[in-house]
């Protein structure tokens, strides 16, 4: 069940069928992901949604009940001060708010599973306008 996040909350949880609706919604077919054991996994760059999803259930398992998403760029940090009992759940509208901004190109932070949020090293995901691999 979602429900209302405060402004601050640094760090939320979504299900696996929300990030994907939400990855859906976005105008971009292919996504790079900056993580080196995540690429290992996904063993295409850049991937579609389609590729991304099944990875997630290959490596993190279909069971796995959610994907943490931060929205600060010091996420180690956030990790730290977490409680992870209390992380809020949203809806894929609300991801919109996670979204980061930068001069290279927006990017989200996540990470696959609560043993892998609390460490604060989440992947990062970049949106792609093209299949094009480049090196």
């Amino acid at each position: 069940m979602t429900e209302s996040v405060p402004q601050q909350a640094k760090v939320v949880k979504v299900s696996l069928a929300t990030f994907e609706k939400f990855l859906r919604a976005q105008k971009y077919e292919y996504w790079d992901v900056d993580d080196i054991v995540f690429e290992s996994y996904l063993g295409v760059s850049p991937a579609t949604v389609d590729e991304i999803v099944r990875t997630i259930e290959l490596y993190y398992g279909r069971d796995n009940e959610y994907i943490y998403v931060f929205d600060y760029d010091d996420p180690y940090e956030i990790a730290n001060q977490t409680d992870w009992e209390k992380v809020p759940e949203v809806d894929a509208e609300r991801l919109h708010d996670y979204i980061l901004p930068s001069m290279a190109g927006d990017f989200l932070y996540f990470d696959c599973s609560l043993d892998e949020a609390s460490n604060g090293t989440p992947i990062t995901l970049l949106p792609r306008e093209d299949s094009t691999v480049h090196l």
